[in-house]
């Protein structure tokens, strides 16, 4: 699973989807941020995800292109992207519908995980 197959569901959530990637409302850049952040909070909740055969945990990282494959498996992706949408839409805090949307996506990341 790749940053860009969660980006791609966070879009669809959000319906912020375009032929053209100029137009979308959020840019990619915002997208990595909010990726990078529902990882480390997904390994925070879910410590055990982490957990390799030889006993030690796998370290988590910043994700920086859209191509990056991230480490959780693909069963988590639905988790991820919940959390991503959470992210991106409490960034206009000011709109009472985008709070109430982002309350229903952190809803439904924490019965995934």
């Amino acid at each position: 699973m790749t940053a860009q197959d969660v980006i791609d569901e966070v879009r669809e959530q959000l319906n912020d989807m375009s032929e053209q990637s100029d137009n979308y409302r959020f840019s990619d850049a915002e997208m990595l941020r909010a990726v990078t952040d529902a990882n480390y909070q997904l390994a925070g909740d879910r410590k055990d995800l982490l957990l390799t055969a030889a006993g030690a945990y796998e370290v988590i990282v910043d994700i920086t292109t859209t191509g990056q494959t991230l480490f959780f498996e693909s069963n988590m992706r639905s988790a991820l992207s919940h959390f991503v949408s959470q992210i991106i839409l409490t960034k206009d805090s000011e709109d009472d519908q985008n709070m109430k949307l982002a309350g229903f996506h952190l809803n439904k990341y924490n019965s995934l995980i």
